[in-house]
């Protein structure tokens, strides 16, 4: 298992749709928490990694359009797909803590920049100043797997000394952020480059998505310091129900293109609504 210390506290129940930021299970101050490591984000981690060891790019997206609909990965659209990384938001002590960790676990690590689409997203979910809670993307790679891919992950993860505002006390929206997300997994997903995600395109992926895996637009947006894949990276992110078959991350799909690609994201926003 990766080995990755975290930010020890209670567990507080969190609503989908609006999360319920009013409960904490032990009854005891909602603001305060220590330092400490953290097994449940370790083998959150490890079990990211080990499924996309273990799967093929195909079995990745059958996956993700559910098991009663693996015919929609076979259509000619999903050939100019490659799949790029899987995703998961962690909560260490610091960024130090996450890297040297992830070294230790045989990853090589990218570059870190900051978040956008994630951070409007985590924010307004919860409640939380996006002044204040800075969210980070830290990209580690490790060696090919079984199927000759290089291994990928995004880790997202909030800045603590920002989010704490250097007073040692976590706020509470920040505590039940954390608490919800490990539980929920909420921001878990998995990622396909596609390249030249033209309106046309577009129209036609939310099409087939809707059709083939009942899934639906859930946000996106440009992000400008993503340099992964060009000038810049547009992310379109759909959803659908239930959770990827034996495991516990929902259903969340991420087609990634490099460049701002207004005209789709535009038509991609306006239907997430």
């Amino acid at each position: 298992m990766i080995e990755l210390p975290g930010i020890d506290g209670v567990e507080a129940s969190a609503v989908a749709d609006g999360c319920d930021l009013t409960a904490v299970t032990d009854g005891g101050d909602p603001t305060a928490v220590t330092d400490g490591g953290d097994p449940t984000d370790s083998a959150r981690l490890s079990r990211l990694a080990e499924y996309i060891a273990g799967n093929s790019s195909h079995a990745i997206l059958s996956a993700l359009l559910s098991s009663d609909h693996t015919e929609a990965a076979r259509d000619p659209l999903w050939d100019r797909c490659v799949f790029d990384h899987g995703a998961v938001m962690l909560f260490p002590a610091d960024a130090a803590a996450l890297r040297t960790h992830l070294a230790a676990a045989g990853f090589r690590l990218g570059a870190t920049v900051p978040s956008v689409v994630v951070q409007h997203r985590v924010c307004g979910r919860y409640g939380l100043d996006p002044d204040a809670y800075r969210i980070h993307i830290a990209q580690a790679y490790r060696h090919s797997d079984d199927f000759g891919r290089e291994q990928r992950l995004e880790i997202f993860f909030p800045d603590v000394p920002s989010a704490v505002g250097g007073s040692g006390v976590f706020p509470r929206q920040a505590r039940l952020a954390r608490d919800d997300e490990r539980r929920h997994n909420r921001e878990t997903h998995f990622a396909f480059a596609l390249s030249d995600v033209d309106l046309s395109t577009y129209l036609a992926v939310r099409h087939h998505l809707a059709e083939c895996a009942h899934m639906v637009p859930d946000g996106g947006g440009f992000n400008p310091h993503d340099r992964s894949h060009g000038a810049g990276c547009s992310t379109f992110y759909f959803t659908g129900p239930g959770t990827v078959p034996g495991q516990p991350w929902p259903r969340r799909l991420e087609l990634i293109c490099g460049g701002e690609q207004k005209s789709a994201l535009a038509a991609h926003l306006g239907e997430d609504g």
